[in-house]
């Protein structure tokens, strides 16, 4: 009998008639979707979001892994109207957008310095994992580099993705193709309080303001245990980086002369610089 539900639920009309059924029981989505580049936070707002709400963490992409973690229509059909936070690496191509309006999921798009992003990713790779960053493909042999050849390969390959991941979502807004809210790593991190309410807000999901002071200050000292909370350090890539880095990732920005990349700390002098969401 399960069998026999899944092949009516994953075919093209049976996905018809399941959504059908999913949007009379629900009235709405009950989503709060963040479209994330990876280490920017995602992870601990995500959760806080999560325990405020009492909404299930969810993922709505096919597979886990270092795969583009595009939008699989059946997983956001089951999750219709249950009550879902969702943390993704997720690009604003056009069957992502579709799929986004087709189901009243506004997305909050978390962005970050992209100089400190290089640092990040460079103690994640080489201290947790090396095959969970999207269509990022590397082995053990990564490791044995030095710092500095390891840096060259993340602004080779990992930092055109983190400016095609901010360009599509730049040109999504500037299109008005969807509503979306920005949020900058640099401003949440600094009322992470402020930060969790202003995406519920967005959402428009009521939840209990009072409570969540006390959820971050959970979040924070590690309570639950398996949520670790690794505060990022706001301008240590651009202290720490070379200049050779630095001109690096400021030129495979100029690639896009229509966007401006300030949210994420790229200038025509290079630095930080924060910018209001």
């Amino acid at each position: 009998m399960t069998e026999l539900l899944d092949v009516f639920r994953y075919s093209e009309s049976g996905l018809k008639v399941y959504k059908k059924l999913r949007m009379t029981l629900h009235r709405e989505s009950k989503c709060i979707f963040l479209a994330a580049m990876p280490k920017s936070g995602s992870s601990f707002l995500s959760r806080a979001l999560a325990a405020l709400t009492g909404f299930e963490h969810s993922y709505f992409a096919f597979n886990y892994a270092n795969i583009e973690q595009e939008l699989y229509r059946p997983k956001v059909i089951d999750a219709y109207g249950r009550g879902t936070v969702v943390q993704q690496h997720i690009r604003a191509n056009e069957p992502n957008i579709e799929i986004f309006k087709e189901f009243s999921i506004r997305p909050i798009v978390l962005v970050r310095n992209v100089f400190d992003v290089v640092v990040s990713v460079r103690d994640h790779l080489a201290r947790e994992k090396i095959d969970n960053l999207p269509s990022l493909y590397t082995s053990e042999e990564f490791l044995a580099l030095d710092s500095d050849r390891q840096t060259d390969f993340i602004v080779d390959f990992v930092v055109p993705w983190y400016l095609s991941f901010y360009e599509s979502w730049f040109d999504a807004e500037r299109k008005k193709k969807i509503d979306l809210l920005w949020m900058v790593y640099e401003q949440a991190s600094s009322d992470w309080r402020a930060a969790i309410l202003q995406a519920t807000h967005f959402c428009g999901i009521p939840v209990p303001e009072h409570q969540a002071s006390e959820i971050v200050a959970s979040l924070e000292s590690g309570r639950p245990s398996n949520i670790r909370f690794n505060k990022g350090v706001s301008g240590r890539g651009f202290s720490t980086l070379s200049e050779k880095h630095r001109a690096k990732i400021r030129a495979l920005a100029s690639h896009y002369p229509w966007v401006d990349f300030a949210r994420i700390g790229l200038r025509d002098s290079g630095g930080v610089r924060a910018v209001s969401s």
